[in-house]
């Protein structure tokens, strides 16, 4: 995953790895300031959606013994991104894609019942502008 920002990039032994679970678990976290730039949708949360999502998030990150995030010594594919441990593993049952449809579930969001790839998060969720 971090020598893999595009699936170009990707090499046979990466994909084992990543897809057996050998590997560790990495968050990779972007700012972003325009949704634009990406195939994104708004979701509206209550207030106690958002702080279930957030907790689970947070709950992702592997922390030190101070309760820091930990963050991997790698660069990230561009100037405003990084790349933190987290749990758990990447597996062929746990892509980032299935990670984000189990957030969307605690926060009581409407998902497919496994996703594998985006196009199952994204269709679900309401198409339109996100701004």
């Amino acid at each position: 995953m971090l020598t893999t920002p595009t699936w170009a990039d990707l090499r046979p032994g990466t994909a084992f790895i990543a897809l057996s679970g050998l590997g560790r678990g990495a968050m990779h976290v972007e700012y972003v300031d325009s949704p634009g730039a990406y195939d994104a949708r708004r979701v509206r949360l209550s207030a106690e959606q958002y702080r279930r999502l957030a907790a689970f998030i947070r709950d992702s990150f592997v922390r030190d013994a101070g309760g820091a995030v930990r963050r991997i010594d790698a660069p990230g594919y561009f100037g405003t991104d990084a790349f933190y441990e987290a749990e758990p593993t990447y597996t062929l049952w746990n892509t980032c894609n299935e990670w984000t449809r189990r957030a969307l579930v605690v926060a009581g969001v409407t998902t497919a019942w496994w996703a594998p790839f985006d196009i199952a998060v994204m269709h679900h969720l309401p198409a339109g502008p996100t701004r």
